[in-house]
């Protein structure tokens, strides 16, 4: 689909997870695969590192928090300066996630909140 899309203005199409690239002074640093949410029930997301000279965003779509601890301990080990991140899904809290899950995305929130100088709530708690 993306091909019959978007093929006239594409040269080739690479798999990102893992992966860095660079293109003069940006970098683009991909996640390798992690949890939508506490599992992979709902499939998996990558995380992307855009760095120039000493500053550095993170946007983490989708990660519910994160509701999962190894993808908290990912962001705070990039350092971000900023953070675009998915809040808990609290309006599934007791419905379709477990209001444990939820305060636990709600925890690694505020440890976020609490490490990195701006974090922008892009997803489900708002």
């Amino acid at each position: 689909m993306l091909r019959r899309t978007t093929g006239v203005f594409m040269k080739e199409v690479r798999s990102a997870d893992g992966k860095v690239f660079d293109f003069g002074g940006t970098r683009l640093k991909f996640s390798e695969p992690v949890f939508h949410g506490e599992d992979a029930s709902l499939g998996w997301v990558l995380m992307l590192s855009i760095s120039v000279g000493d500053k550095k965003m993170i946007h983490a779509s989708d990660v519910q928090g994160p509701i999962f601890d190894e993808t908290l301990k990912i962001i705070l080990g990039e350092a971000p300066d900023l953070l675009i991140v998915g809040g808990p899904p609290s309006y599934l809290s007791n419905f379709m996630v477990d209001e444990k899950t939820v305060q636990q995305g709600m925890r690694n929130l505020a440890t976020l909140v609490e490490n990195v100088p701006t974090v922008v709530l892009a997803h489900h708690l708002l």
